[in-house]
């Protein structure tokens, strides 16, 4: 990966060359969730340059706001708990 040279178009070469050089997957010690779980050491500063960072921050204020919106409207109160709408809306959220 590290001999490709591609212009014009933004890659994920170097991404890509983080996980294959993280410790865990070069021992095999991977799953599905290794992304997830390794996500913050595979971003790490120097591989992303400043837009990308940019990008991620507003990738991750979004994710936030997203886990909120879900939280609150999953929260009973005694306006709602009997609303066959806000029912939906929770048994949609939950599925």
């Amino acid at each position: 990966l590290g001999e490709y040279q591609i212009s014009g178009v933004r890659t994920n070469l170097r991404f890509l060359s983080a996980v294959l050089a993280h410790p865990a997957f070069v021992r095999g010690e991977y799953d599905i969730g290794f992304v997830m779980r390794e996500l913050a050491t595979l971003l790490s500063e120097p591989m992303l340059d400043a837009e990308q960072r940019e990008l991620a921050a507003i990738a991750a204020a979004v994710a936030a706001a997203h886990e909120e919106k879900k939280r609150t409207a999953l929260a009973p109160t005694a306006a709602n708990t009997l609303s066959p709408w806000v029912q939906a809306q929770r048994a949609e959220l939950k599925g």
